[in-house]
């Protein structure tokens, strides 16, 4: 738990559990194919189990595979700031071959947010030292490719179905881990 006090900061996105048992912390590409595939999984587990799991979303752009996904993970960034990551976020996953800055604002408008405000935060990247955090963070804690999950600070590679969410969350409980 060590590991996860020191790599969590009060801007990161989450949903579950205020007081958790578990932390499910995840390193995504809004690039990757496996994690857009995954977010199925991770909405059904958080469902279930988000009563005592907080799951918290960190940026890993996988700048090197997909063009403009640092962008995203700014865009992200700042709709965040305007307390509309989530339906961001799923319009990114969904829409992942088009990151260029006019989708991106397009998005912005989309979900309603001040798109002026919107637009100086992208223009001016406001988030990247944030992101470049985040990945930093991830290679810290041995992340070499998307999905990558640390649960109550152990490393699970790749994607996760739901249904090995349920044991590796049932293993925690009887184990008291």
């Amino acid at each position: 738990k060590k590991i996860v006090g020191d790599i969590m900061t009060e801007d990161d996105p989450w949903l579950g559990a205020k007081e958790p048992s578990i932390y499910v912390i995840g390193f995504e590409s809004f690039g990757c194919p496996f994690c857009k595939d995954n977010q199925k999984d991770i909405k059904k587990m958080i469902n279930k189990f988000g009563n005592i799991v907080r799951f918290i979303s960190k940026d890993f752009p996988t700048e090197g595979l997909h063009p403009n996904v640092f962008k995203a993970h700014l865009a992200a960034s700042c709709a965040n700031d305007q307390g509309s990551y989530w339906e961001y976020r799923n319009l990114l996953f969904k829409d992942q071959n088009n990151f260029t800055e006019s989708n991106l604002k397009s998005l912005a408008n989309n979900l309603g947010l001040n798109l002026e405000d919107f637009s100086v935060c992208l223009d001016d990247e406001k988030f990247s030292k944030e992101i470049r955090q985040d990945y930093s963070n991830g290679v810290q804690v041995g992340v070499v490719g998307t999905p990558s999950y640390l649960v109550n600070g152990e490393l699970i590679p790749g994607a996760i179905t739901y249904d090995i969410w349920e044991e590796i969350i049932a293993l925690i409980i009887n184990q008291g881990i």
